[in-house]
C-alpha cells in the first residue's frame, strides 16, 4: 500500500495504520522484524521522520519494540484486542495535525537561520 493522496490524514498515521494491517493479519508475525527504516522511507517515499513517527504509534500500541542496532521487531506478547481502532479519534488526529504544523515551523525557523548566518557571513567578507 502507498500512501492515499486524497486521505487527510497524516502521512504517518497512514504508514501506522498499513503495518498494523500486516501485524494483526498475520503479515508480520510476532517475533518478526519489520522493514528497515531506509526501506520505509523509499517504499512511502516519505522522510524519516515520518516513519518514525510510525514506529512511535504503533510501540505506543504495544505491536512492536526497537532494540538499538538490530532493528524493530512485531511484539510477541501483543494482544489484538488492545490495538488501536481503525480510525483514530478526532483527538488523535487533532494531536497529529499539531505536531506536523510544528515540523513545518521548525522548517521555517531553520529556513530563516540559515539566510541570516550567510547574510553575516557575506557581511563579514566585506
Amino acid at each position: 500500500m502507498g500512501l492515499k493522496p486524497n486521505d487527510s490524514r497524516n502521512a504517518y498515521v497512514q504508514i501506522a495504520d498499513d503495518l498494523r494491517r500486516q501485524i494483526l493479519a498475520g503479515d508480520l508475525a510476532p517475533g518478526d522484524r519489520l522493514p528497515s527504516t531506509s526501506d520505509l522511507v523509499t517504499k512511502y517515499e516519505v522522510a524519516n521522520m515520518t516513519i518514525q513517527g510510525a514506529f512511535r504509534l504503533l510501540r505506543e500500541e504495544n505491536l512492536i519494540y526497537s532494540v538499538q542496532g538490530r532493528g524493530t521487531f512485531v511484539r510477541s506478547d501483543f494482544d489484538p484486542s488492545d490495538a488501536a481502532p481503525d480510525q483514530p479519534s478526532d483527538e488523535y488526529l487533532a494531536l497529529g495535525a499539531q505536531i506536523e504544523g510544528l515540523g513545518e515551523a521548525v522548517a521555517l525557523l531553520a529556513d530563516r537561520l540559515d539566510k541570516v548566518e550567510k547574510n553575516q557571513a557575506r557581511r563579514a567578507k566585506r
